[in-house]
């Protein structure tokens, strides 16, 4: 029998309420084969620093990822940037390992 490989991928923005001005976005893949999901990249904008912005976006949709049978959700960052990690090892991520980035210069 051979898998089908099936990605999904969405993305969500968050808005400032009182200006509608956009405050930061994730990009959530989902590989329904291995029930496994990526969240990246996420970012919002410096003004909107420690106002609960990449925490709330990381948050949205767990329910959803759940109905699917999603066991893992995976995200990444550099591992000199503190305040991402602490935020990540916050929200109930562990660190998993370290990886390695491969490049090819044309």
């Amino acid at each position: 029998t051979t898998k089908r490989i099936i990605a999904v991928c969405a993305k969500y923005i968050a808005k400032d309420p009182a200006t509608n001005a956009l405050a930061g976005f994730i990009t959530r893949w989902v590989d329904e084969n291995s029930k496994s999901a990526l969240l990246e990249p996420i970012a919002r904008l410096p003004e909107y620093r420690r106002r609960g912005v990449a925490s709330g976006l990381i948050s949205y949709g767990p329910g959803l990822m759940k109905e699917k049978g999603i066991r893992y959700v995976h995200v990444s960052t550099s591992i000199d940037h503190g305040p991402v990690v602490s935020l990540y090892e916050r929200m109930g991520f562990m660190k998993s390992g370290e990886a390695c980035l491969y490049l090819k210069c044309k």
